[in-house]
């Protein structure tokens, strides 16, 4: 077990694609963290909008609040998989936050950090979320969250996915320990629209615990065209389950057809409930 590290380097990664409409709220969210050792990384999956050009103009107007700063730019869209990874690995931080169009409190990071340094064998943080549409911030619960699914221990979380499928994890308000990409490696990248679930199977292969801090520490942003609500986004995210399901067939016992039609079901009622309290 090593020692924790006082006043830890926190990288997080804003992860960009034609986001200048929402990018200043994200970056300013990342501006008032309570916390002050943050490096911060802007990953660009190749935007046709003004993207780039907010992000330099805030970044050169707030660089001497961060630790450092750094763009990463590409010409061709390669998916949200490789933005991640592209950010995860120029990253220098410690502990390792990736946040695409939704907003921190200010509190996050300052919280987090102190859970990680009370809890030393904890290297996937989640909190709960908000959600919001423009300014309303209103209580959605996502229906296959089971918040006690994160008091179990790592070898008890690999058998509940075993019997019960992968939950629903509240996925914007993770936080990592950079071990853990060291340890195991970073996101599939032959699943270029679907970083996370995947890579919640590996964390379950490899037997590591994720945790739950009982806050809710970020906002999720419920719109159509966000880079993680879209429903063509979430229908790609579908047809990428079923491979999933089968890829590990010989790890877990897992029946996928019936894993897909339950989550597909479960997208179908998260879209319906988009365009019915949503987008009225």
């Amino acid at each position: 077990m090593g020692r924790q590290i006082s006043n830890p380097l926190v990288s997080i990664c804003v992860i960009t694609y034609n986001s200048c409409k929402y990018i200043l709220e994200t970056l300013e969210s990342v501006k008032k963290q309570t916390y002050s050792n943050i490096e911060l990384i802007v990953s660009d999956d190749g935007s046709i909008d003004d993207t780039i050009l907010v992000v330099k103009e805030w970044i050169e107007n707030n660089k001497q609040r961060f630790k450092n700063t750094k763009v990463i730019t590409v010409k061709k869209n390669t998916g949200v998989t490789g933005n991640c990874n592209r950010a995860y690995k120029s990253a220098s931080g410690i502990y390792i936050k990736d946040i695409a169009d939704d907003t921190l409190e200010p509190t996050y990071i300052e919280e987090c950090v102190n859970f990680f340094s009370q809890n030393s064998e904890c290297k996937v943080l989640f909190t709960k979320m908000n959600y919001f549409y423009s300014e309303e911030i209103f209580d959605f619960k996502q229906p296959l969250i089971d918040e006690t699914f994160f008091s179990l221990s790592a070898e008890n979380q690999l058998e509940n996915i075993k019997k019960n499928n992968l939950p629903q994890y509240p996925t914007p308000a993770v936080i990592y320990n950079r071990s853990v990409f060291e340890d195991i490696g970073f996101f599939d990248e032959r699943i270029p629209m679907w970083e996370d679930g995947p890579f919640y199977f590996k964390l379950a292969q490899n037997k590591i615990k994720v945790y739950l801090l009982d806050k809710k520490l970020v906002n999720y942003r419920l719109l159509s065209g966000s880079l993680s609500n879209s429903f063509s986004v979430t229908m790609k995210k579908s047809v990428a389950l079923f491979y999933i399901y089968y890829k590990f067939k010989q790890d877990f016992e897992y029946k996928p057809i019936k894993a897909l039609l339950k989550y597909i079901k479960y997208f179908f009622g998260y879209y319906v409930l988009y365009k019915l309290k949503v987008f009225k």
